[in-house]
């Protein structure tokens, strides 16, 4: 199967859950509440992205490593640990797979009392809170204007050729901002799992096959 085909499903995918979120959050909240819980099927296929998307980073960093630039070696690698870490912290690190018990520093500081970073609370402040913040802006910044100086300037697209940075194209930051705008429309207050799972697609088809395929990966 071709990227052009994989991506392309992927986007009708993403298309039915927004669409089936938006019906179901408005007229069916309890059908809504069961596709959001905890390990329910958007939490699994979140999972399921992410675990693809780090095989296949994993693919490629092994697959170019001899004639790649250390710059490239470098995105990759922090691209996989990157990945790991979401798909990590998504499973608790395997807590509830293995039926592993919290620690005590665990219970008392992790507001859902699981083995994981994100749901942390210390000194008052939710990590989740301060990973978001930074996370949204970190993502603006590539989303809007990385394409923009990427398409103006020489130096900066042979800079991210070199590096081994996709840039996504326009129907994929379409994608990533459309997810975005859907929270703002869906009220429901466990509506965070649809935007996981809907960046965690959009994120998929920009690693699958960005405006800069050829010049990173081939």
């Amino acid at each position: 199967m071709s990227n052009q085909l994989l991506g392309k499903i992927i986007l009708v995918l993403l298309i039915l859950i927004w669409f089936f979120s938006l019906i179901t959050s408005f007229a069916y909240p309890s059908v809504f509440e069961q596709m959001v819980i905890e390990d329910g099927v958007i939490e699994n296929l979140t999972v399921l992205v992410l675990f693809v998307a780090l095989c296949l980073s994993i693919f490629r960093f092994i697959k170019h490593f001899s004639v790649k630039s250390w710059m490239w070696k470098g995105t990759m690698l922090g691209l996989c640990l990157f990945l790991l870490f979401g798909f990590g912290e998504e499973i608790s690190w395997g807590q509830r797979i293995f039926d592993i018990p919290s620690d005590e520093f665990f219970q008392e500081k992790n507001t859902q009392g699981e083995i994981n970073i994100h749901n942390l609370k210390l000194g008052g402040i939710k990590l989740n809170f301060l990973i978001s913040q930074v996370f949204t802006i970190l993502l603006s910044i590539y989303l809007i204007l990385f394409p923009f100086v990427y398409r103006k300037k020489e130096g900066f697209k042979n800079f991210i050729n070199q590096a081994g940075i996709p840039i996504p194209s326009k129907l994929q930051i379409i994608v990533m901002i459309s997810s975005i705008v859907l929270m703002l429309i869906i009220q429901h207050g466990q509506k965070w799992e649809v935007l996981e799972i809907s960046l965690a697609l959009g994120g998929f088809l920009i690693l699958l096959n960005p405006l800069n395929n050829k010049e990173i990966y081939q």
